[in-house]
């Protein structure tokens, strides 16, 4: 199955809507069910299907791990009705050339900078509401954080209180303690910044 491709599949014997979209910008698959299909079937048959080639059972934390890996915002987390689409970062999804559409005066008038980017710390994991400080002054809060284990760091999302030249700067985080972690900013995604690894 392509990428970006859906289609109905015959999965043990039920019909199962499948979707070769990937949430977490990872070579992933969905799968979608109708009430009447023998869920604990399918979840026995997919188990029993994967076992020959090491599939694995993960919580959610691992979709976690790659969302915010993969630059991956989510709504109501890292951004809210009180941004725009450019101060997240998603400016490349808005046609402002478009004649008319809901928001399109706003955007025009207001200064539409980035505010949110990724950054990276050393061993320590950027917690949710962390505050990111230059020389001293609070400049932005963490809306996610983990640990990536492909990148042997943690990384995480940090929104701005205002615009600045802020990739590659050197910043520090004020963890739970009140202890000081270094941390550089940098763009998203954290890496694979093409989007390969969905279209494998």
């Amino acid at each position: 199955m392509r990428y970006y491709n859906a289609d109905f599949y015959d999965l043990g014997g039920q019909r199962i809507y499948v979707s070769r979209t990937g949430y977490t910008n990872e070579l992933g698959f969905e799968l979608y069910c109708e009430p009447t299909i023998d869920h604990k079937k399918l979840w026995n048959d997919l188990v029993l299907s994967g076992a020959q080639y090491g599939m694995e059972m993960s919580s959610t934390r691992a979709m976690t791990v790659r969302r915010i890996e993969g630059g991956i915002r989510e709504n109501l987390v890292d951004m809210d009705p009180s941004v725009n689409p450019f101060e997240v970062g998603l400016g490349r999804f808005v046609d402002l050339d478009k004649k008319e559409f809901i928001g399109r005066k706003a955007l025009l008038e207001n200064s539409c900078d980035q505010l949110l980017f990724g950054i990276k710390t050393g061993k320590a994991v950027p917690e949710v509401g962390m505050s990111v400080l230059q020389n001293g002054k609070e400049v932005g809060t963490i809306t996610s954080g983990t640990f990536s284990p492909t990148l042997d760091c943690g990384i995480g999302f940090v929104r701005f209180k205002f615009q600045d030249d802020w990739k590659s700067k050197k910043l520090e985080v004020v963890g739970t303690h009140e202890n000081i972690q270094h941390a550089e900013i940098v763009d998203l995604p954290f890496f694979d910044k093409t989007k390969e690894i969905p279209k494998i």
